[in-house]
């Protein structure tokens, strides 16, 4: 009885750590990866190297990521999967929708600035195709968030309309980010204000 009891005990805490186990090869494999890139671009990063910086053999990398493009992914995934955390952090229910923009458009920059590292191995590895990207759920909630936000201020409620009022928008979180990493020099203040002009403009003019 005895034997059995500690069998049945033994099985899910050796599940359980093989579990936690590959959780921290994933891990230090993004992480060496990340290192990589940002030494010297991801044309540099191979599995080779991961695999000698991780101290664990090729096989296993392997085994986690079946190739760079599936790493590229992995990167991108998790990127749009905490952009969008900050996001929905940044919506408060009984504010206006003119004012959740502003704070959506804060929480888009923010993180940009706050995560530029990961931010920029976001969009400059080389996104996955369309096709491929519109199969992602961590870009599909991301793009929701966004949507849910910019619905009310139209007053057609038609698809294409809708869609275009979104890329719109993320256009001009993604110029704005992206024009930070370039001019530093720019204080904060200067920072606030130009978003908020740039966003009131958007409000404006969206069902122009």
């Amino acid at each position: 009885m005895l034997t059995v009891l500690t069998t049945c005990v033994f099985i899910p805490v050796q599940q359980k750590r093989n579990s936690v186990q590959k959780e921290q090869i994933r891990e230090a494999i993004l992480t060496a990866a990340q290192a990589l890139i940002l030494q010297g671009g991801w044309q540099t990063v191979s599995m080779r190297k991961i695999s000698e910086a991780i101290g664990y053999s090729l096989p296993i990398v392997y085994r986690h990521f079946e190739s760079k493009d599936a790493l590229m992914e992995d990167f991108v995934k998790k990127g749009f999967e905490q952009l969008n955390i900050h996001l929905l952090l940044a919506i408060v229910p009984s504010e206006t929708t003119a004012q959740q923009l502003q704070a959506l458009a804060a929480a888009y920059t923010g993180f940009a600035q706050e995560e530029s590292a990961y931010y920029q191995l976001m969009f400059g590895l080389g996104m996955p195709s369309c096709d491929r990207m519109n199969q992602l759920p961590e870009l599909s909630a991301f793009r929701q968030t966004l949507v849910n936000a910019i619905e009310p201020l139209l007053h057609a409620q038609e698809q294409e309309l809708l869609a275009l009022k979104f890329h719109s928008f993320w256009s001009i979180l993604h110029g704005l980010s992206s024009i930070r990493f370039i001019y530093h020099e720019q204080g904060e203040t200067l920072q606030k204000q130009v978003l908020t002009d740039v966003v009131n403009g958007f409000i404006l003019n969206i069902n122009n």
